[in-house]
């Protein structure tokens, strides 16, 4: 079995020839967006034969690291019932990798202050973006089904219920399995 070394911001992964790849993008500048995050990776490395590789940085000049992913998951606050500047500038960096990212899987996850804050439009314009590459999207038939969200009314991570960390953590893992099963051609 040979073995592939990426870095990534200071972060060396490995890549072995029968191992998946899935890598989460998100803007943590709400609280539930990084215990998502945390919940997507703990899941991710329970399917077996599949990692992460960390956080991929927010960094639009280094949207192509994103090659090296068998599976990409991105998060975002919901502003305005779209993904954060931060996300959307990413996103449109990746342009230059159209045709590239072909039937890879792609997964969303964010968070709102509001009920009805405009969340699932957010999940929306994170699988337009992936969908314009060509790339198969995970989605639910449990919780919500464009991908995990939760209502983060004050800000504050202990304000988040505890059952929408779950529907991260099962994004996180019917993810991974999907990138599995398309890696071994079922």
């Amino acid at each position: 079995m040979s073995t592939t070394m990426f870095k990534t911001e200071g972060v060396c992964v490995a890549k072995r020839d029968l191992e998946t790849l899935v890598g989460v993008v998100h803007d943590s500048s709400t609280p539930y967006i990084f215990d998502g995050t945390l919940g997507l990776k703990a899941e991710v490395y329970d399917v077996r034969g599949v990692s992460t590789g960390g956080r991929v940085k927010i960094i639009p000049e280094r949207s192509w690291l994103l090659l090296k992913y068998d599976g990409i998951i991105v998060g975002s606050p919901c502003y305005m019932a779209n993904v954060t500047g931060k996300i959307k500038e990413f996103l449109d960096a990746t342009w230059s990798l159209r045709g590239k990212l072909d039937g890879k899987v792609g997964a969303a996850f964010g968070a709102a202050r509001h009920l009805a804050g405009g969340v699932e439009e957010t999940l929306r314009s994170i699988h337009n973006a992936l969908l314009l590459h060509g790339m198969v999207i995970q989605g639910s038939v449990s919780g919500g089904p464009f991908g995990a969200t939760a209502l983060d009314p004050t800000g504050k991570r202990e304000d988040v219920l505890a059952e929408e960390g779950e529907e991260a953590r099962t994004l996180g893992q019917r993810t991974a399995a999907l990138v599995k099963k398309l890696a071994e051609g079922l």
